[in-house]
């Protein structure tokens, strides 16, 4: 029973670590705001990737 615990307790610590780094990794990204809907479509319009009309129906459609 002694290898078993130690292997889970070794698990734990090793999953809790990962998560922390993961954490501290997203929050000191360097776009730490994320993009909403509308920012992704006016980025889209910006890029030539829609048109007018289409920017229009899909903003419709987002509410704004």
């Amino acid at each position: 029973m002694g290898p078993i615990i130690s292997f889970i307790i070794s698990l734990s610590i090793f999953v809790v670590l990962a998560a922390i780094i993961v954490w501290i990794a997203d929050y000191t990204s360097v776009d730490t705001q994320r993009a909403t809907a509308i920012d992704v479509l006016n980025r889209r319009l910006g890029r030539g990737e829609i048109d007018r009309a289409e920017y229009d129906e899909k903003r419709r459609l987002i509410g704004r």
